[in-house]
């Protein structure tokens, strides 16, 4: 499990109990790994629906994504769509209402426990001890890249850690929108990468622009927006 600060920790269960951070879908499909398209029909058939659904254009919140990778994750394990959606909305409920761990889940293709949870909440199964021993666990923070995690036509799926997207990089979903940022500062990596594609400038040249910023801090930035739209690109 991601260690991080008690502080940081608390900040990040609120970012569960209402909408922060905000992305277009092809930003929620690069952060979450899922590609955009399919992010977009999750949202239209109802399975999967955006907090913010009812904007012109539609945008995800930051735990929009860690809902994209967990409906993901239940697909893998053989759960229908319909079933996966079930499953999403009463976590999502749950963790709007109550202080909870979002981060662990444990499951196969038949129930689903979040945190400590030994019973099923939609079918009512109570698990034996050594039965939970051999569910599934997965993170819904860590990085995904995972072979059986499958979304469609596609074999491998990729995204980052949703805290730590890279060595010098922080992401949270009360700085800057949600998008990953330099650490210790606030500025966003899709900004670097910009600076460097559009303007070309060079890594040297964009560290100037930024105190306290370093050449080194910027090449790991634009190492992962190459990697995230890289990816997105060939989904």
């Amino acid at each position: 499990m991601l260690t991080m600060p008690v502080d940081e920790r608390f900040l990040l269960l609120q970012a569960f109990h209402s909408p922060r951070g905000r992305y277009r879908a092809e930003r929620a499909g690069q952060l979450s790994g899922i590609p955009a398209r399919t992010v977009y029909h999750w949202a239209r058939e109802g399975l999967l629906v955006p907090d913010y659904d009812d904007e012109r254009p539609k945008h995800w919140s930051y735990r929009d994504l860690v809902y994209l990778r967990l409906f993901a994750w239940l697909r893998s394990k053989r759960h229908s769509p319909a079933a996966a959606s079930r499953h999403v909305t009463r976590i999502r409920s749950r963790l709007t209402e109550e202080p909870a761990d979002p981060m662990m889940l444990r499951g196969d293709g038949r129930i689903v426990l979040l945190g400590d949870e030994r019973e099923d909440a939609l079918s009512g199964q109570q698990l034996m001890e050594g039965v939970l021993e051999h569910l599934s666990s997965f993170d819904l923070l860590v990085p995904v890249d995972i072979d059986e995690l499958r979304v469609g036509h596609r074999d491998r799926l990729w995204g980052p850690n949703l805290v730590r997207p890279s060595e010098a990089t922080r992401m949270s979903p009360w700085v800057m929108g949600g998008e990953p940022c330099i650490d210790g500062s606030r500025v966003p990596t899709s900004t670097v990468y910009a600076l460097n594609s559009r303007r070309g400038l060079s890594h040297a040249n964009i560290a100037s622009l930024y105190p306290g910023i370093t050449v080194d801090q910027v090449t790991d930035a634009l190492r992962l927006e190459g990697r995230l739209r890289h990816l997105a690109a060939a989904a």
